[in-house]
């Protein structure tokens, strides 16, 4: 990937804060190698819906893939519909990650929107970003040649 190209990612939020929010970039970060930038902010834009509307709208037509965790989702279903149905209209791929510790089912209706589910773990997550963003296929095993001496 070209240094100055990072992935533009939006992750899926309520406009308050969530520990799963901050999980997903600290997971990400935790590859030094892997550029990006994350699209979507917190600050809540006021109090009307179509000042949240407009907000989300920018966050989300900046992004090249969107990420859904599913306790996000689950905190605030209505919200993140509307962010999905965003991403939708831009073309947008969906990664959802599976609730963290919980092997537990995910929402049909979340489940319908997601390009790729997967589970809390660094490199999962940022090869499926890679292959949903810009359809790079990375090995899913590192091969390591060496030569025993």
């Amino acid at each position: 990937m070209v240094s100055n190209d990072p992935i533009r990612l939006f992750i899926a939020h309520t406009f308050v804060e969530h520990d799963d929010f901050y999980k997903v970039v600290e997971y990400i970060q935790s590859k030094e190698s892997f550029l990006y930038v994350n699209t979507a902010s917190l600050i809540n834009p006021g109090d009307t819906d179509k000042a949240t509307q407009e907000e989300l709208r920018k966050q989300i037509g900046l992004a090249e893939i969107v990420i859904v965790p599913v306790n996000i989702y689950k905190s605030n279903p209505e919200l993140v519909d509307h962010q999905l149905r965003m991403a939708e209209n831009f073309g947008l791929k969906v990664l959802a990650l599976r609730p963290f510790g919980v092997d537990a089912t995910l929402p049909q209706e979340l489940r319908n929107c997601c390009a790729e589910v997967v589970e809390w773990e660094p490199r999962r997550i940022i090869n499926s970003i890679k292959k949903l963003a810009r359809n790079v296929r990375i090995p899913e095993y590192e091969v390591v040649e060496f030569t025993l001496e």
